[in-house]
């Protein structure tokens, strides 16, 4: 208990002497700040922006999405299996249900959100907990939010605490729950806190009594568990690699690494939108071509204005009375030449440049230079199997180990509290399927059933049922009226 000792001496010491709780992250100093500026770019506050009056292409929100949507696309959770008799996994899958839905059902789930999340911040952590009910219910809480106090040698953090913030009248109310697993004794101790400040900035100024809060009035001050190996939580960290620090076991923006190359597409991107603007058309125009009419200036004083037509006030630039186009004309039509295209392909050719320093094929977001619809697809196809294939089953890998942590600490909790029996669940990878959406496109797993069929390898009504989305009574039915007479009973189970 040494090392959880340790860790107490160091709060108690922190809040004795009101300093600020969160110096005993491991995050460095960097780290934090990194998050905010990720956080910046990612919600077009890019520094670069400031104060030069320039428009965000958006790139660190496309990435982000596209990131998430590929690793969800055909996410899903299929069950726990194991011990059914005493009802274990079901309360696991119930608990795990709320999350997500079945295939990119994802994308307004709560776990493609917290995803989304991580892929700006780094990661996020899935703790569950047990509500007033006696519910199983999940936390997804970010990993900008946790205060990560220590990880062991494969990376595992093993000590880290999850502020709860309540902010009731003029103060703000924090309850810390800190998980301190101690490895050499397979012990867990859950410890408890309560704080009250005036200030969000300084939330731990003084320590009160869990009860002064009437939702944590239940809340035990500690909770020893023995015969842990675990934490009680799951966390997925994003797979790319920390250039702040190297030895951190916490993740880094997917764009972390790319920042430069966002910020020279921003600058693409507003050069494009001045060359639009700078060959706008325009007519300039002698005041005497229009009607006028006088109105009141600011001053008082009657003023003369030129009519415009209506809806088209941009196009013109109304000369002086006393200035002449020419002596025949009284328009002069301005409409320089655009040189959009070269403009466009630079920002496209910076796109490929970070879609190759994220890990993405080319084509993922930009637009692929083909000969022809046939080479595009061939090509995007063949990329995928490899760049963009990597990155995703990367992310798949974390998120596979993050809800593997979660299954064990749901399932320790149901023997803590007793809320089915005694038994071990099997959490095995098997458990999350995450498909093979991001390599193969609809036709080509078509046509790959088709192949199966020929062979022998599945029923035909399986391929009927994926190609017209009917049902397997469905798919038997218009299997057995194309072929009334089907050998080797091909359309059965």
């Amino acid at each position: 208990m040494g090392f959880i000792n340790k860790i107490k001496r160091l709060v108690r010491n922190l809040i004795g002497s009101k300093e600020d709780i969160t110096n005993l992250s491991v995050s460095s100093n960097a780290l934090k700040s990194s998050i905010g500026l990720w956080n910046d770019v990612f919600n077009d506050r890019s520094p670069w922006l400031r104060g030069r009056n320039l428009k965000s292409f958006g790139m660190a929100s496309i990435l982000v999405e596209e990131v998430a949507r590929l690793t969800l696309l055909e996410f899903n959770y299929i069950g726990s299996g194991g011990d059914n008799e005493n009802n274990k996994t079901q309360k696991i899958d119930e608990a795990i249900g709320g999350l997500i839905s079945s295939g990119l059902g994802a994308n307004s789930s709560r776990i493609y959100n917290a995803l989304e999340g991580a892929m700006i911040d780094g990661g996020f952590f899935l703790k569950p907990f047990i509500d007033n009910n006696g519910d199983i219910k999940i936390d997804l809480i970010s990993q900008r939010d946790a205060i990560v106090i220590n990880s062991n040698d494969d990376g595992v953090i093993t000590a880290c605490a999850f502020p709860d913030f309540k902010f009731i009248g003029d103060k703000v109310y924090t309850r810390l729950e800190m998980h301190e697993l101690d490895e050499s004794t397979n012990t867990l101790v859950i410890t408890n806190r309560a704080f009250e400040s005036e200030s969000a900035e300084r939330p731990y100024e003084r320590e009160i009594a869990l009860g002064s809060v009437a939702e944590w009035e239940d809340v035990s001050p500690e909770v020893v568990i023995n015969n842990v190996k675990r934490p009680l939580y799951g966390y997925f960290r994003t797979p790319k690699r920390n250039v702040n620090d190297r030895f951190s076991p916490l993740g880094v923006a997917i764009f972390a690494n790319a920042l430069s190359l966002i910020e020279q597409i921003d600058e693409q991107y507003n050069r494009l939108i001045a060359e639009y603007a700078l060959s706008e058309t325009a007519v300039f125009v002698d005041a005497s071509a229009f009607e006028t009419k006088v109105t009141k200036g600011a001053d008082g004083k009657p003023k003369k204005e030129t009519v415009l037509p209506k809806g088209q006030e941009r196009i013109y630039r109304v000369l002086k009375e006393s200035s002449s186009i020419n002596e025949q004309r009284l328009f002069e039509v301005f409409s320089p030449n655009i040189r959009n295209r070269e403009i466009e392909e630079g920002l496209n050719k910076l796109i490929e440049q970070l879609e190759n320093k994220v890990g993405l094929s080319k084509g993922t977001i930009s637009d692929v230079d083909s000969g022809g619809a046939n080479y595009a697809n061939e090509l995007n196809l063949k990329l995928k199997r490899n760049k963009t294939e990597h990155l995703i089953r990367r992310c798949q890998e974390n998120l596979t180990d993050a809800f593997e942590g979660l299954i064990v600490a749901i399932d320790e909790l149901i023997d803590i509290y007793g809320l089915s029996g005694a038994g071990d669940v099997d959490y095995d990878v098997e458990h999350i399927s995450f498909g093979d959406g991001v390599i193969t496109d609809d036709k080509t797993r078509l046509e790959e059933m088709r192949q199966d069929v020929l062979e022998g390898l599945i029923p035909r009504w399986m391929y009927v049922m994926e190609k017209y989305g009917v049902t397997e009574q469905e798919a038997k039915a218009l299997g057995v009226e194309a072929n009334p007479n089907p050998l080797d009973g091909l359309y059965d189970n």
